[in-house]
Order: C-alpha cells, then sequence, then structure tokens
C-alpha cells in the first residue's frame, strides 16, 4: 500500500500538468505537448493540491464525509489525469526526443536512492504533530472540519474561512485513505521523497539560467549543495536533532525550498512570456494559502513583492550607474 500511495503522489501530477500545458501552441499554431519536464511537474503538483482545495469546499458545502471526499476527489484527478495521459500518448516519441537529459541530471535521482537508509535507520519525531494528528482524526472520524484534530473533540462552532483554507493535512489524508497506508508511513517517509523532488526540479530550472551548458560540473555540485541544504536544513527549533530530512511534508519547508524559488524564476525570467506563464505565477501565490496559516502565507507573499521590487531596483541601478 505503501508503493501504491506513492506512485499515485508522484504520477498524478505528471499527468495533470501534461493535460494543461499541452493546449499550448507554438508559432507555427502546432501544440507544444513537450514543454520542459519541470515546469510541467510542478504545475501538476499546484493543480492537485489546488484541485483539493476545491473538492474539500464542495464537500464541506454539501455535507460529505471524508470518505466520500477522498473518492470524489481521486475520481476527478484520475480521469483529469487519463486525459493527459492519453494527450501524452498521442506525442510520446516527439516528447522523448524534445527531451534532454544531461549526466548532472542523473544526480537527483542518486541522492534519492542514497536516503534509503533514512528510512530504516532514522526515527522520525515521536511528538505531537498537526498534520499527522490532523490526518489521523478525519479518518478515524469520517469527517471533515468537525472535530479538533488535536484533541479529537466535537467542535461547537465552525471554523472560520481562514482555518479551513489551510488543507495540507486533508490533502496528504487523502492519498492514506484511499490506499490504506499507514498515516505516519506515508507522512514521514514518502512525502519527503516527493517534496525533494520538487526542490530538484527548481533547482534544475534555476541551474539552466545560472550556468551555462558546458559547465556539467557546477550544475553538479550545486545540485549536491541543495541536497545538503535540505537534508539538514529541515530542522525546527522544537524538533530533536535527529529530525533531519523527514521534516520535507511540512507547509514551511515546501514554501521556502519549492514555491518561493520558483516564484522567483517565473517573476525574473518568464513573466513576459505569455498568459501562461502569469496564470502559472497566480497558482503558485495561490498555493501558498493552502499549506500554512494565512496571516503567514501573506509574510511570505510580502516576503517575495519585497525581494522581487529591491532586485529590480538593484538591476535598475546597475545599468544607470555602474
Amino acid at each position: 500500500m505503501i508503493i501504491l500511495s506513492g506512485l499515485l503522489l508522484f504520477l498524478l501530477p505528471f499527468f495533470l500538468g501534461i493535460l494543461i500545458s499541452g493546449n499550448k501552441k507554438d508559432h507555427s499554431g502546432n501544440p507544444t505537448n513537450c514543454q520542459d519536464y519541470r515546469v510541467i511537474y510542478l504545475l501538476g503538483s499546484l493543480l492537485l493540491l489546488l484541485l483539493a482545495l476545491g473538492v474539500i469546499f464542495a464537500a464541506d458545502f454539501g455535507g460529505m464525509d471524508f470518505q466520500s471526499t477522498s473518492y470524489s476527489f481521486f475520481g476527478i484527478a484520475g480521469m483529469l489525469s487519463l486525459m493527459g495521459m492519453i494527450l501524452f500518448g498521442r506525442n510520446s516519441k516527439r516528447c522523448f526526443k524534445s527531451i534532454k537529459i544531461s549526466k548532472y541530471d542523473l544526480v537527483p535521482l542518486l541522492i534519492i536512492l542514497s536516503l534509503i537508509p533514512f528510512f530504516y535507520l532514522f526515527q522520525p519525531d515521536s511528538g505531537s504533530d498537526a498534520i499527522l494528528e490532523t490526518m489521523q482524526t478525519v479518518i478515524h472520524t469520517n469527517s471533515i472540519f468537525e472535530y479538533d484534530p488535536l484533541t479529537g473533540s466535537y467542535l461547537n462552532e465552525i471554523p472560520v474561512l481562514s482555518q479551513k483554507l489551510f488543507i495540507l493535512p486533508y490533502f496528504y489524508a487523502f492519498f492514506a485513505e484511499i490506499t490504506g497506508v499507514d498515516p505516519y508511513l506515508f507522512l514521514y517517509r514518502i512525502v519527503p521523497v516527493w517534496v525533494l523532488l520538487l526542490l530538484f526540479l527548481v533547482t534544475g530550472l534555476w541551474a539552466d539560467r545560472l550556468f551555462d551548458q558546458d559547465k556539467a560540473s557546477e550544475k553538479r555540485i550545486f545540485y549536491g549543495v541543495t541536497a545538503l541544504l535540505y537534508l539538514f536544513g529541515n530542522t525546527l527549533f522544537t524538533s530533536q536533532p535527529y529530525l533531519l530530512f523527514h521534516r520535507g511534508y511540512t507547509g514551511e519547508t515546501i514554501i521556502s525550498l519549492v514555491l518561493i524559488p520558483f516564484l522567483f524564476y517565473l517573476i525574473f525570467f518568464c513573466i513576459r512570456q505569455g498568459l501562461f506563464w502569469i496564470l502559472l505565477m497566480l497558482l503558485c501565490m495561490a498555493a501558498f494559502f493552502t499549506m500554512i496559516a494565512p496571516q503567514a502565507a501573506m509574510g511570505y507573499l510580502l516576503l517575495v513583492i519585497m525581494t522581487s521590487i529591491l532586485a529590480m531596483l538593484l538591476k535598475v541601478l546597475f545599468r544607470r550607474f555602474l
């Protein structure tokens, strides 16, 4: 079951991204189904998360239980992914020819394989965790927004909209519910590897911009340093020191290491290339509010906006005076 849950989490974003990006056309009017696979996967991941948000709000409005909501989510995601799979199958030959994989692209795979000992030798945090407890509560009670995830007691008042926006635990719980995998194993074993993959995709986009094609060794070093920052940078001040890689499931980690670098990439390099990239940036910003408290999400967005403005001002000043 843990393998099945991992396959769903890793494959659904790819075919969702193919479905959306496959509608673009080049200057000759031909469909461009073979965009950068990194952008396709990141786009699919954002869409999958926002799809979960829409399904949860619809279920909350309709009074559906959690199990029915889970099947509805995977029913919709499965149909959309099937359409993307068909679209990919029609253009698979051209897509495989357009994908250029160099030696440094294999570095993430080797690092992920090297993480296997983490699953057996390192013990994740055994203390209380809001995301894990929320997953266990909604699965056990078969309800959404009705029970306190930390105490299990029935809520006498309806949560406000800002509390309902944080749907990351419910997104994870969908996979645990539909496959029957232990939420503990899914959260601490599968999700961090998925987040590491997302991190490497964003890192690859930046590496292509920062290094020339003939600097493969620099790119490999860049990937390696990124992996070290991920492995040893996910401990929180309230966490025990041996957590290392297992904290990758948290919303703060995903926002800091994946969404913010991806947003900067879109703002600095892609925002002027058309409506597709503007919509992708808006999707990325909307995903902020599904991963952490809305107040903190606004702080992260303000950080992105102010840093972007500062970078553009520095660019203008350097061109004008230096």
